[in-house]
């Protein structure tokens, strides 16, 4: 089965054509940022921690075809490094349309966020279409 596009690093899941979200993004698309201390397949699990850290030093594994990856702002062996300007996401792997000194390691892009030219729409997910 097909799935809508997946956002923020969400893998389709073919066999039952939904968007498995990685952790701190939930929606069916994967749309909605949770921010650095909420994860599961609903986005209502709170991570508690006595630090204002989110998840660091955690990895996540919900279930395939995504895979364990470091919770959204997190990368490395130990999912202690903070991801660099412009990165966001689980394992830092998604990139910031927009001005990266602005973007936000575990959410992405602000909502009213001016995109760069090519992306286009709530947190610059989508993209210009060109003729």
């Amino acid at each position: 089965m097909d799935c809508e596009v997946c956002y923020n690093g969400g893998v389709c899941h073919t066999d039952i054509g939904t968007c498995i979200c990685p952790s701190g993004f939930t929606g069916a698309s994967c749309e909605t940022s949770l921010g650095g201390n909420r994860f599961g397949r609903d986005g209502l699990t709170p991570y508690k921690s006595n630090k204002d850290d989110g998840c660091k030093g955690n990895l996540f594994c919900p279930p395939m075809p995504q895979g364990c990856a470091c919770h959204a702002g997190w990368k490395g062996l130990s999912c202690e490094t903070e991801c660099k300007a412009g990165k966001y996401g689980a394992d830092c792997l998604q990139d910031c349309h927009y001005d990266a000194s602005e973007c936000n390691r575990t959410t992405g892009c602000n909502v009213n966020a001016t995109c760069n030219p090519g992306y286009t729409g709530i947190r610059c997910l989508g993209m210009e279409e060109i003729y």
